[in-house]
């Protein structure tokens, strides 16, 4: 009767350990918690910032395509609970930027099978259990901007334009041909000569200029 006893006494504390979890999830809590902090940046060209996961383990990083550098930035490293981005261009030119994600992947260390397909030496181990965060990095438009921001020129006059806050590329290009001409279409500077004699009431020409997918604009007065 001991014996017997000895065993229902075992088996109820098996049970118990079932019921309560101890010692059988192979899956923390805190795995269904995956974050990246922060989850938004603002950046332009040549800016950093680090992210840092939590709420997993085995932390993989990773930019939209799979990819650790692509044509809006990298990142470094790419396996560990941190990353930094550096954002290598600026914005389109929309005002509110261009965003990108970033996504950080954790894994039970190991289960599962195994991939080499990283960009690190090290195989990553993925399983059912692998859980996903996404920051969002919105690259901003570029400082770009002219100077001066205007001129008024009579018939064969010239005026030197400067362009900054681009990218290393400016790309330059008139709203009318027949007005006037440019040096160069390319470069930080160009000059433009008038060939027109506007009068006393004066006609407008537009020069843009382009940079790190912004374009600002200036405006020529052609006057006798």
């Amino acid at each position: 009767m001991k014996a017997i006893h000895l065993l229902r006494v075992a088996a109820a504390a098996v049970i118990g350990i079932l019921l309560t979890g101890g010692g059988c999830s192979t899956e923390p809590t805190s795995i269904n918690n995956v974050a990246i902090t922060p989850s938004r940046v603002e950046l332009r060209r040549g800016e950093s910032q680090e992210f840092v996961a939590s709420g997993g383990y085995d932390y993989a990083w990773s930019l939209e395509g799979g990819n650790a550098v692509d044509e809006w930035g990298w990142i470094s490293p790419t396996r560990g609970p941190r990353t930094v981005y550096t954002a290598t261009r600026n914005g389109g030119g929309a005002s509110n930027g261009t965003i990108r994600i970033l996504t950080v992947t954790s894994y039970i260390e190991g289960s599962g099978s195994t991939d080499s397909q990283t960009s690190s030496n090290a195989p990553v181990t993925t399983s059912s259990y692998a859980k996903t965060a996404e920051a969002f990095i919105v690259h901003k438009p570029g400082n770009l901007s002219v100077s001066p921001a205007s001129a008024t020129l009579a018939q064969f006059g010239s005026q030197t334009f400067s362009a900054s806050g681009g990218d290393e590329t400016y790309a330059w290009r008139l709203a009318d041909e027949s007005l006037g001409t440019l040096n160069t279409t390319a470069g930080a500077s160009v000059t433009y000569t008038s060939l027109v004699n506007g009068g006393t009431n004066g006609v407008v020409q537009t020069l843009a200029v382009t940079s790190d997918g912004t374009t600002v604009y200036t405006t020529i007065i052609h006057k006798n």
